[in-house]
């Protein structure tokens, strides 16, 4: 338990906090448009172009102008057992449910942080709402305050967080999970999966995700999945995953205690 807790939670939890305390806010020094460059932020090459004349006007930013906000896209790869239960799967159904949680927070906390800082109107600061993992300090709290009396600001960025389901990819680790479970009918619809070819090319799947980031629609915070991407329809997870088998909680057998097949 406490092994796959570790490598599907609190590893996740570490990694996005470890991101977030890195590059989530930084210091502005208020000297000019040339500042914008600390912590993190690349410098547009536009700041160092020797004159305006040798750049198409419509594109050309003034070194008086900020650069466009940093972003920090987080993506969890999650699974159709976030909220469908299967036997066997306990652990790795709990673990995708709680980094979900994880996702689900960052987007809150980030929600907080921007209606904050427009409400505040402080010309670029901000006054971090919240912290990036439960239990962490507020290390960026009271930001506009201290640009008032420092001449220092904090400059947040724009986070944006999504979970993403891949589908049953064809990989080593779906062929172990065949080999791993005990004879039963999910044994049985994970091999008959394989044989009939209806298992996902990993290159597929990361393509919908790609345009999933791309397009930028998505609601903070939100959870898709491969099939829903591709059917275009909201019931698509269990009218299309290759695992759906109409499970119910009073049809399902009594969840295992078993802890060695849960990784698929």
């Amino acid at each position: 338990m406490r092994c796959q807790t570790d490598l599907n939670v609190t590893s996740f939890a570490h990694l996005t906090a470890a991101v977030l305390r890195a590059f989530l806010c930084v210091q502005d020094l208020g000297t000019g448009g040339g500042s914008h460059a600390a912590a993190g932020h690349r410098r547009s090459p536009s700041f160092d172009a020797p004159a305006a004349q040798t750049r198409n006007p419509s594109t050309f930013t003034s070194p008086a102008s900020p650069p466009p906000q940093r972003a920090i896209t987080i993506v969890n790869i999650s699974s159709v057992s976030v909220d469908q239960p299967y036997e066997y799967f306990a652990l790795y159904g709990m673990g995708k449910a709680a980094r979900h949680m994880i996702i689900r927070s960052v987007a809150h906390e980030a929600s907080l942080r921007e209606a904050e800082a427009a409400a505040a109107a402080s010309g670029g600061s901000c006054a971090a709402v919240g912290a990036p993992h439960a239990g962490a300090p507020n290390r960026h709290g009271g930001a506009a305050a201290a640009a008032a009396a420092t001449g220092v600001s904090t400059a947040c960025a724009r986070v944006r967080a999504l979970s993403y389901a891949p589908g049953a990819i064809d990989t080593e680790m779906q062929a172990s999970a065949r080999e791993a479970l005990p004879a039963g009918r999910l044994k049985a619809k994970f091999e008959e999966n394989a044989r009939e070819g209806r298992l996902v090319d990993p290159r597929a799947s990361a393509a919908v995700l790609y345009d999933i980031l791309t397009q930028d629609t998505y609601d903070n915070g939100a959870h898709r999945d491969y099939y829903s991407a591709v059917a275009g329809a909201a019931d698509a997870v269990l009218a299309s995953h290759p695992l759906a088998y109409g499970v119910s909680a009073s049809s399902s057998p009594s969840p295992s205690s078993s802890t060695d097949e849960a990784q698929a």
